[in-house]
């Protein structure tokens, strides 16, 4: 099997981790390089001859993706190098504004490692064009084609932010989505995108370094330690002010009894990158979240 050398750029050493140990199940004798950002990954590129592909994030700080695959596709000494971009920007209008810039593929997270394996192949195999926009799956966007599960109702109880969640109180009446209790604040509404699906959820708590959150269970669930996609609306709107990475820290029932119908998760949130920085402390500042 060929020896590959990946250049993996992103600010999240979570998904730089998860990309690296995926790749190596397919090409065991493959090699790594890693960048936190455009910046250093052009120090690398400068001094390896050798960069079989790219694999970038979009977003993130001092010199984001798409800058990074600007400057690789004007550099003659890099310009024939694939390059695979990786990210949380399923936009059409992202995915066209890649495909212009010389883009090899167009990968969005979530992601399943199938999938990353099956881009990374078929740029290896030598089918390098721009992705099409027709030859993008709906369910690699962030449109309404695939749509999210109904909304969690206000059916748990407020947690903290600083820190990740406690677990939600023993107390009989504080599970139970009774009329009679006093409803917990809803905060704004928010979208979790997993490899599986994209469910609606009630937002319970928003910090700069996560969210703890409320949606109705369903068959289809993320999992402990699942890299995720939490699309966060803008106050009193259906636009997606902000889209951030990160991964399930808890996942638990609102309800003790085994057909509970309200689920509890907070989510760890990754990114560095200051534009999404600014956007979430604006959404906090707002009073979307305390």
């Amino acid at each position: 099997m060929p020896n590959h050398h990946f250049l993996v750029v992103d600010d999240a050493t979570f998904i730089r981790n998860m990309v690296i140990k995926s790749v190596l199940e397919q090409f065991p004798e493959s090699t790594f390089s890693e960048a936190p950002n455009g910046v250093d990954a052009q120090g690398i590129l400068e001094q390896s001859n050798d960069i079989d592909l790219i694999l970038c994030d979009w977003e993130m700080p001092e010199m984001d993706g798409k800058e990074l695959l600007d400057w690789v596709k004007g550099n003659e000494t890099t310009q024939e190098i694939p390059f695979i971009m990786v990210t949380s920007r399923g936009d059409k209008s992202f995915i066209i504004e890649a495909a212009k810039a010389g883009v090899s593929n167009y990968l969005v997270k979530p992601f399943s490692k199938d999938k990353l394996i099956g881009k990374i192949q078929t740029v290896l195999d030598g089918n390098n064009e721009p992705p099409a926009l027709t030859s993008i799956p709906s369910s690699e966007t962030n449109s309404q084609a695939q749509k999210p599960t109904s909304g969690a109702t206000n059916a748990a109880l407020t947690q903290g932010t600083s820190t990740p969640p406690k677990k939600a109180s023993s107390k009989k009446g504080s599970l139970q989505p009774s009329t009679k209790n006093k409803k917990p604040a809803n905060k704004g509404k928010a979208f979790i995108r997993f490899q599986d699906g994209r469910n609606e959820a009630s937002i319970r708590e928003l910090s700069l370094k996560g969210i703890s959150a409320a949606m109705d269970f369903t068959e289809k669930m993320p999992g402990i330690l699942e890299a995720v996609v939490v699309d966060i609306e803008a106050n009193k709107s259906d636009k997606i002010a902000v889209s951030m990475n990160g991964y399930i820290f808890s996942l638990e029932a609102a309800e003790s009894k085994p057909d509970a119908k309200i689920i509890n998760l907070s989510i760890i949130f990754l990114d560095k990158d200051t534009g999404k920085m600014d956007a979430l402390s604006k959404l906090i500042a707002r009073g979307s979240s305390a």
